[in-house]
C-alpha cells in the first residue's frame, strides 16, 4: 500500500496528567511541533520537546477504580473570544470523556469578507485541558462541518458522527479536513492543521454507518480514496477517480 503524507510529526495536543512524567511530548514528535499551554506558561502554543519522549501508562492515567482521572484544568484563550464551530463528544482511549471543541478566530475583514485562523481546546467534566492555536493561515471557517448545508460528496458522515470507529476526530476547514488522532497525550493532528504540509487539502471525507472512514483527494493529478490502516491513511488500490 501507498501512504499519504499524514506522517505523525504534526501538531500535538498535550494533555498536563497529574503525573509529573505525563508531561512529555508526543512520541516521535518534531522539535517544531505546537502543543497546548501548560499552566505555568503564558503563550497560547510551544515547541515541543525534540526526540522520543516516555508516554504515560493507561494505568498511571487512572484512579484506583479504574477510572480516568481528572487532569489539570488550563485556560482556553479562546472561550470568550471566538467563534465556536461546534463541538464533538468523545470518548478517549486513555482519558475517557472528553469534548472536542473548534474554533474559528477572527484577525480581519478582506473587502468584506471576514478571515481567521483556526484553534481547538479539549474539555474533561467541563474544564479545558488542553488547547491548540493554528496562526499560520488565514481561514473563511474552521468547525465541525463544512459552511452552509454539506455536499454528500464532500462530507458524508453516514454514521452521524465526525468521529470514526477508530476515535479520529474530522474537523472542516475551507480547503480541507483536519483529522486529530487520539495519543497516549491527548490528540495530535499529525500536519493536518490548516498552515502544514496537509495531505488532506481539498479531500472530501467519507464514514459509512459502521464508523469506517474514506477520505479522497488527489495525487499526482489523479483523484484517489484513501483508508485508515490503523497507523495512517493509505491508498485504497483499485479506487481510482480520473478527472
Amino acid at each position: 500500500m501507498v501512504s499519504t503524507k499524514y506522517n505523525r510529526t504534526g501538531a500535538c495536543l498535550l494533555i498536563l496528567a497529574l503525573s509529573a512524567w505525563a508531561t512529555a511530548g508526543c512520541t516521535d514528535a518534531t522539535s517544531d511541533s505546537s502543543v497546548a499551554s501548560l499552566p505555568a506558561e503564558s503563550s497560547a502554543s510551544s515547541s515541543e520537546p525534540a526526540g522520543d519522549s516516555s508516554s504515560p501508562s493507561d494505568n498511571s492515567e487512572k484512579d484506583s477504580s479504574g477510572k480516568p482521572k481528572k487532569l489539570e484544568t488550563i485556560d482556553d484563550p479562546c472561550a470568550d473570544e471566538c467563534v465556536k464551530g461546534g463541538s464533538i463528544e468523545v470518548d478517549h482511549p486513555v482519558y475517557g470523556g472528553m469534548t472536542v471543541v473548534p474554533y474559528w478566530k477572527k484577525q480581519s475583514d478582506d473587502q468584506e469578507s471576514p478571515r481567521g485562523s483556526a484553534a481547538y481546546a479539549l474539555y474533561q467534566k467541563g474544564k479545558s485541558v488542553g488547547y491548540v492555536e493554528d496562526t499560520d493561515r488565514q481561514l473563511l471557517w474552521f468547525g465541525t462541518r463544512p459552511v452552509g448545508e454539506p455536499n454528500l460528496d464532500t462530507w458524508n458522515l453516514e454514521n452521524n458522527s465526525n468521529v470514526d470507529k477508530y476515535g479520529n476526530v474530522y474537523l472542516s476547514y475551507n480547503g480541507g479536513v483536519t483529522v486529530l488522532t487520539p495519543t497516549d497525550q491527548g490528540y495530535n493532528s499529525y500536519e493536518s492543521l490548516p498552515s502544514e504540509p496537509n495531505a488532506f487539502e481539498n479531500a472530501s471525507l467519507k464514514i459509512d454507518p459502521s464508523g469506517e472512514p474514506t477520505l479522497t483527494f488527489d495525487e499526482d493529478g489523479i483523484s484517489k480514496d484513501h483508508h485508515w490502516d490503523g497507523n495512517q491513511f493509505v491508498e485504497t488500490r483499485g479506487e481510482q477517480h480520473p478527472e
